[in-house]
């Protein structure tokens, strides 16, 4: 968060979910501004990548297990399964453009 110069609100911890997903608004704002740009939008989307697989994607899910788990009305269970679906979406499709423009980058050099 620091290096996008981001602080938390209320003392809230570092990994408050709305937290973390407000922070994953604002790299991909910041990367659909990139790409206008023509400039920067790659590394935003490693970036993107980088927080999806080492915070969101690692404990999100066990959250979203106990919500399911403790849902006596069905609403916050729904919610968990968007929210879950959501970011493994997220990752395997960040994951899979970060893949193929590393493979079109390697392609390019090896034909100069």
């Amino acid at each position: 968060y620091s290096r996008f110069r981001l602080k938390l609100n209320n003392n809230e911890p570092p990994d408050y979910i709305a937290f973390e997903l407000d922070f994953m608004r604002f790299l991909c704002e910041k990367e659909a501004l990139a790409w206008q740009k023509g400039e920067g939008a790659r590394d935003l989307l490693k970036e993107e990548g980088t927080f999806l697989s080492e915070h969101l994607a690692r404990w999100v899910p066990d959250f979203c297990e106990n919500i399911r788990q403790f849902d006596s009305t069905g609403f916050y269970k729904g919610v968990a399964d968007v929210t879950e679906g959501w970011i493994q979406y997220d990752l395997e499709l960040v994951t899979a453009i970060v893949e193929h423009q590393r493979e079109d980058a390697k392609h390019q050099r090896g034909s100069n």
